[in-house]
């Protein structure tokens, strides 16, 4: 979409294709969810989405965008790591993510052009961007009432699955 701020206030309306099942799709993105700005961090940013193919189960979907450390795992990794473990039914599901090809990175931007001896001065450490559009988790502020509040943070502690 047109805007007359650079950068834009939201990214709400923009889109981007992202690879499921061996297909380029339009990831629309809808509604802020979460947005950490931030000149140095991850600057995550979780947004409403939608897709036009069909995901068994027809969730509701968000985009999760972040700034990763290079030397770090990719987060789909860690989170099929997690889901072969067992730990599946406490994460949310994964169903496309940006880890093929040439990711951008911080030194393709604005940090390569202040630091572009970095690979041996080694001024900064270098960020790539992640991306994954996975199932949305109901909302904490719609399971969390008065008379549950006890037995929901009983279970956020000790990590057992929470049934709605």
């Amino acid at each position: 979409p047109t805007t007359l701020s650079v950068p834009p206030t939201s990214l709400k309306g923009y889109s981007l294709n992202m690879l499921y099942q061996d297909a380029l799709v339009r990831v629309t993105l809808g509604d802020p969810i979460y947005i950490q700005y931030s000149i140095v961090g991850r600057a995550t940013c979780v947004y409403e989405a939608t897709a036009p193919v069909e995901i068994p189960g027809d969730p509701k979907l968000v985009i999760k965008i972040s700034m990763q450390l290079l030397t770090r795992k990719h987060e789909i990794e860690l989170l099929q790591e997690a889901i072969k473990a067992g730990l599946g039914e406490h994460l949310p599901t994964p169903h496309m993510w940006s880890t093929g090809g040439q990711p951008w990175c911080s030194s393709d931007g604005i940090w390569g052009t202040m630091f572009p001896d970095n690979d041996t001065t080694k001024s900064y450490e270098p960020r790539r961007q992640d991306i994954i559009v996975m199932t949305r988790y109901t909302p904490l502020k719609v399971v969390l009432k008065p008379e549950n509040m006890d037995l929901l943070f009983s279970q956020l502690f000790k990590c057992t699955f929470i049934q709605s």
